[in-house]
């Protein structure tokens, strides 16, 4: 009788494993945001507010970030991904109009930064992240205060 129990338990526990899985992957595919051919755009949810973000995944993106973008249309913004948490320095170097930084750990903010500046002068601003994080959203800024992002706010994405 016991093995039995414990038999029903563990197919039980694979069945919900197997359609939360499923309930998880269709979450993700479900209505915003949209992926180019090149999977190179995602969609993300803060606050119920949509972005579609340009990835930056490689080394090279990373480093280029939106340097030399003279602007950036309103619900649009980068997200630089990371493999695994580490607290990221960004630098203004080569920006034409100043952003919001979201910093993000495992689906939640970790802490926002408002009005990165341009720099005006020799001195390019640098800004590390509060926390490890695995991914970094920037805006164009307002775009935090508008929407009312704070830490602890869940982020989605769809990739």
């Amino acid at each position: 009788m016991y093995h039995k129990i414990k038999m029903i338990l563990l197919i039980g526990a694979l069945i919900a494993s197997v359609f939360g899985g499923y309930w998880f992957i269709n979450r993700l595919k479900s209505g915003f945001g949209s992926t180019s051919a090149d999977g190179q755009h995602a969609g993300v949810i803060i606050n119920g507010k949509k972005l579609t973000v340009k990835l930056a995944t490689s080394p090279d993106e990373k480093a280029k970030g939106l340097s030399g973008v003279d602007s950036m249309p309103q619900n649009e913004g980068m997200l630089f991904t990371y493999t695994t948490s580490s607290t990221p320095t960004f630098t203004m170097q080569g920006m034409k109009f100043p952003i919001d930084i979201i910093w993000i750990e495992r689906g939640r903010v970790v802490g926002v930064l408002e009005r990165a500046a341009v720099p005006e002068s020799s001195y390019i601003p640098m800004y590390t992240a509060p926390a490890p994080v695995d991914m970094v959203l920037e805006v164009n800024a307002g775009w935090v205060k508008t929407n009312k992002v704070k830490t602890g706010d869940e982020v989605l994405v769809r990739w």
